[in-house]
């Protein structure tokens, strides 16, 4: 069918979404056509293959190809009694590509309300002005004939839009179908089978190019119909009939809904060849069989219909794995022998090579003590070609004596696509469950495999389990779409994504099975949260990549890990190398594991008053409360085979051990050195101080190490080491089993700390006692399951995979090596995202090595309000000291950049968000006081995420005036002040110190400002501007000088010290 048109914008498709159904009658008038429509049915067409405009706008010649056939899907929207069906059709996205005169992309989507970006749209605007987007209903009758057309308003708008010129500049150089659309017009223009420009529809001022023909043919039709064939003539001993472009086919259907086709080869001016090739006297399924390739100038091109392969496979072990061919087919009729004997011969071949990558093989997960050896016949698929995915449901709690159903998934990624439907064949013939389908976007992994159309396509050959496994940056947004091309299990990657758990509720939610994926060299905490959420867990022992790369058996201790958890009931998945020599370590490693389980404990409450504290918490026993609850914690704890009651020689602690070891009849062990940090009590003194103003604590600590709360003039460094030391120990001693550690608050901080850092690991889960009793348990392993001992096997044990090789970057979500990210000074290079650096890391980047002098280094905050809101804080300054190493969160001190000597000051956001309270406020205060003294430059980087400090009330509000105050006086005695703004810089560091530089300076993208943008917006009620709070805004409106990349702030700063002067 040639198709003259001349079209305004992208009209073009809605008229060709119309077309489509001219390949339903428009062939001569002795066809013959018959359809039965079912309400709901989806009926496919390609609506052209190519389409070219040459425009004359403004001289500007313009050249648009569409390359690639537009799918359009039309759905059965109604059927009438008399068996006329209203088809649908929605027009929601329209793609172009410039040829000529310019390049790039434009795309727009209704659904995302946007018009796109880039320079076609900005350079085309007059010409793509009129796009637009709708839906036509078409009733159509049985035998084809078109009775009405419906667009939808907008569609009709843009119609009129085009009749009237109405397009800027470009006015009525796009005219389609006769412009207005209505049915009459459409009905004599399908009926025609070509579509004239009305001379009155090109209004004044538009030109025409070049008018280039359009041919159109159905590409695929969706239906359960069985059609049978007569051919014309042999081919490879199957039935073929050549056809021109098929203007003459006829299509009868009967009652039992068998089709009978008729087609008449004719010669046309451009001639397809279609071809079909089945099995004389045999029938074929037109929804799995039909495929028209386009191909050449042809609008048709091949049509090609392949018999489907039967053959079964012997059953064997895995001695004969390779050997596993398949049955030859008996023929059913002697008529077809000779005909078909080369076809046979070829697909026996075709057979045996496809028997050699699947046959049985042997996979019960064993017992222990049964050993390793793989006996028995299962019909699962081991892997000499394909690459494995075995999948596990756990059944018991030991993992010992666990025994697993498991089964073999293959990987599509070795399969033929060019025999797809024959490939599915033979792995359902092999018995296997399910389908393993890894869709790469080149962009997480360095690979490009397959998206929705191949799932959607092997979803309509098979009723198998299909197992989606997403290696993309955006699982959330394309998860549910793959749930809609057929998908009953989606596996995500958790390095993907900043909250698994979002995405594994989407991937519910839409109806799949929801799995979260890890790389080898990821922990599990990066999960933990969502393994009760989570249907299976896909653990990696390969790289994520395209294949070929060799078993990690890193793998095998997250293995062992997750089914040791007596709450984990999920499936898992080992992906990645799982062939016949691999699978049994993935059944149980071989080797000695030692498991050693902590309960760490706070004690039971007692009278606890000032005087006892400052005599060194002597004789301190628990009260009623403490023992009611020490009581309801051993009732909690009876079932959990607790060995041992560790504990220091010092109350409430031994109390509170002694009470808990005599409910659960076991033994209390008294650890030396494990006295409490009485940290409230001693704020900021020296030992030297304690011992000039309190000589008799001093003296008691003294006579008493084992026994006496030591003073808090200790440092945090020196108790850390303190706790390290006798944890070490203790571990030493202690090779397996469960043991409860009783420490008081907050000292509990520095041992969690401790023990996270630890061989132990990083599983931890927190919940609570009856009574409301808080305890943690952390558990872990101290030799990697799967190691091989050298002593017993002669060979030395692999090296396991480091943890945290990769980053995701945040601003483009690319995987960055996280060496090359430290080279580049915490820098994306793929966006230039700018990550956080803590403040040691940014006193090593801007200061000359070895040169930083820190001053008041001794200063600490102390809670004199005593505020508490979800904890009290001063258990939180501890818990935040022993977590980022810091006493607060401002590092101050002198030092050189590029040999100039500054006073240098840098806040650090990871300690309560970079607040400023009091300790902050002073050293920042006599930072300025020095650099005035001393006349240096001084140097501020600013980042806090909270501004003034809550936990300190009025005092943390006052150090915005201090440290304004020093700087005014600064300023007065000639000063230079270079503030640098990182992200974030909030609050009251914002409103005070950071922005009174005189110069100020600050990272790409930071967010500056007091409120934040939300709380803005929300207050005042108006729709903030673009980029509102970035520091590219505060640049644009003079607020910031100058944005400086992190790699170049160090000679930006000398330089502008030369430039003042200083």
């Amino acid at each position: 069918m040639k198709v003259f048109l001349a079209t305004r914008t992208a009209l073009v498709l809605a008229a060709a979404a119309v077309l489509s159904l001219a390949s339903l009658n428009s062939a001569s008038a002795d066809q013959k056509l018959a359809w039965k429509f079912k309400p709901g049915e989806e009926l496919q067409y390609a609506t052209m293959q190519e389409m070219e405009v040459a425009v004359d706008a403004g001289g500007i010649e313009i050249i648009f190809e569409v390359d690639q056939a537009l799918d359009l899907t039309w759905k059965v929207k109604s059927v009438a009694d008399d068996g006329s069906a209203t088809l649908t059709q929605s027009i929601d996205r329209l793609q172009f590509r410039m040829n000529s005169g310019f390049t790039g992309e434009f795309a727009y989507d209704s659904k995302a309300g946007e018009e796109g970006e880039g320079m076609i749209w900005e350079r085309m605007g007059p010409i793509l002005s009129g796009l637009t987007t709708g839906t036509i209903d078409v009733t159509i009758t049985p035998t084809g004939e078109i009775k009405d057309v419906v667009l939808s308003d907008d569609l009709s708008e843009a119609f009129e839009a085009a009749k009237e010129g109405d397009n800027g500049g470009a006015g009525g150089i796009f005219a389609l179908l006769g412009i207005g659309m209505d049915a009459e017009t459409v009905k004599l223009a399908i009926a025609d089978s070509v579509i004239q420009l009305p001379a009155e529809a090109v209004a004044e001022g538009g030109t025409w190019g070049n008018t280039t023909e359009l041919e159109m043919g159905p590409a695929k039709q969706v239906t359960e119909k069985t059609l049978s064939f007569d051919g014309t003539e042999d081919r490879d001993g199957a039935k073929l009939a050549k056809i021109g472009v098929a203007s003459e086919m006829m299509l009868e259907i009967d009652e039992d809904n068998e089709a009978d086709v008729e087609l008449e080869i004719t010669e046309q001016e451009s001639t397809g060849t279609v071809y079909f090739d089945v099995e004389a006297g045999k029938t074929v399924d037109a929804s799995t069989q039909t495929l028209l390739v386009l191909e050449g100038e042809s609008p048709m091109g091949e049509l090609i219909m392949e018999r489907t392969i039967t053959s079964s496979l012997k059953q064997g072990t895995n001695d004969d794995l390779i050997e596993a061919k398949p049955e030859e087919e008996s023929s059913d009729s002697d008529d077809d022998s000779d005909s078909d004997s080369d076809s046979e011969d070829s697909d026996s071949d075709a057979g045996q090579r496809l028997g050699r990558r699947i046959g049985p093989v042997v996979l019960p997960w064993l017992n222990a003590e049964r050993g390793y050896a793989a006996t028995g016949k299962h019909e699962s698929l081991p892997g000499d070609g394909f690459t494995g995915r075995l999948i596990a449901t756990a059944a018991e709690h030991s993992f010992a004596s666990r025994r697993f159903e498991s089964t073999f998934l293959p990987s599509m990624l070795m399969c033929d696509f060019t025999n797809l439907e024959r490939e599915v064949r033979r792995l359902e013939e092999a018995g296997v469950v399910g389908l393993h389908l890894d869709v790469m976007d080149g962009n997480f992994v360095p690979n490009l495999t397959y998206g929705l159309p191949i799932v959607s396509a092997i979803r309509r050959l098979t009723s198998l389990v299909i197992d989606v496994h997403l290696m993309i940056t955006d699982p959330a947004t394309y998860a549910p779409q793959f749930r809609d091309a057929g998908a009953d299990i989606i596996s995500f990657h958790a390095e993907a994504v900043d909250e698994p758990g979002e995405v594994v509720e989407i991937i519910k939610n839409s109806g799949s099975a929801a799995s979260i994926a890890i790389n080898p060299v990821t922990p599990l905490s990066a999960i933990e949260d969502c393994l009760d959420s989570c249907d299976m867990v896909l653990v990696m022992s390969v790289s994520p990549g395209f294949g070929g790369q060799s078993f990690e058996s890193v793998a095998l201790e997250k293995l062992k890990q997750l089914s040791e958890r007596p709450d984990f009931n999920a499936l898992l998945e080992v992906d990645g190398g799982v062939n016949d020599s691999t699978i049994a370590l993935c059944q149980l490693a071989k080797g000695s594991s030692r498991m050693l389980r902590i309960i760490l404990i706070r004690p039971g409450t007692t009278d606890y008053v000032d005087q006892a504290r400052v005599h060194g918490n002597l004789d301190i026993p628990l009260n009623e409360q403490g023992e009611e609850e020490v009581s309801k914690t051993a009732e909690a704890l009876r079932d959990q085979n607790i060995r041992a009651v560790f504990c220091s020689d010092a109350e409430p602690a031994l109390s509170t051990a002694k009470t808990l070891a005599a409910a659960l009849d076991v033994k209390v062990r008294k650890l030396d050195h494990m006295q409490n940090l009485d940290h409230g009590l001693w704020q900021g003194m020296s030992v030297e101080e304690i011992k000039r103003k309190h000589p008799k604590v001093y003296r008691q600590w003294q006579e008493h190490p084992d026994s006496v709360c030591p003073p808090a003039g200790e440092s945090l460094s020196d108790a850390r080491a303190r706790v390290h030391g006798v944890l070490k120990k203790l571990l030493k001693k202690q090779k397996d089993g469960t043991i409860a550690l009783v420490v008081s608050e907050p000292l509990t901080s520095l041992v969690r700390s401790d023990l996270q850092q630890c061989e132990l690991g990083d599983l931890w889960k927190a919940y609570t006692a009856p009574g409301g009793w808080q305890h943690r348990e952390i558990r872990g392993e101290t030799m990697s399951v799967g190691k091989s001992d050298p002593k017993t096997t002669g060979r030395r044990p692999k090296r396991g995979v480091p943890e945290g090789l990769w980053k995701r970057c945040p601003g483009c979500r690319a995987t960055i090596f996280r060496k090359e990210a430290e080279k580049r000074l915490g820098v994306c290079p793929e966006c230039d995202y700018h990550w956080y650096v803590s403040a040691r890391d940014r006193i090593n980047q801007l200061l000359d090595e070895g040169t930083f002098e820190e001053w008041d280094a001794e200063l600490e905050p102390v809670d004199v309000l005593s505020f508490s809101d979800k904890k009290a804080y001063r258990d939180r300054l501890v818990e935040e000291q022993a977590r980022t190493g810091l006493r607060d969160a401002a590092i101050v001190g002198t030092g050189m950049i590029r040999a100039r000597r500054v006073a240098f000051g840098v806040t650090d956001s990871a300690f309560i968000m970079g607040s400023m309270g009091a300790v902050v406020g002073e050293k920042l205060t006599r930072l300025v006081e020095r650099a005035t003294e001393q006349d240096l430059p001084l140097i501020i980087i600013s980042g806090s995420g909270g501004g003034a400090r809550m936990h300190e009330g009025i005092l943390s509000l006052m150090q915005m005036a201090k440290v304004s105050a020093a700087l005014a006086r600064y300023d007065e005695a000639g000063g230079l002040y270079i503030s640098v703004l990182t992200n974030p810089t909030m609050g009251g560091v914002a409103a005070s110190f950071a922005s009174l530089g005189d110069v100020i300076f600050a990272e790409p993208k930071a967010l500056v400002g007091f409120a934040g943008p939300r709380t803005i917006k929300a207050t005042i009620r108006i729709e903030l501007p673009k980029g509102f709070q970035t520091s590219e805004f505060l640049l644009e409106h003079g607020f910031v000088d100058r944005i400086v990349s992190r790699g170049n702030l160090k000679s930006e700063i000398a330089r502008t010290i030369d430039y003042c002067g200083k």
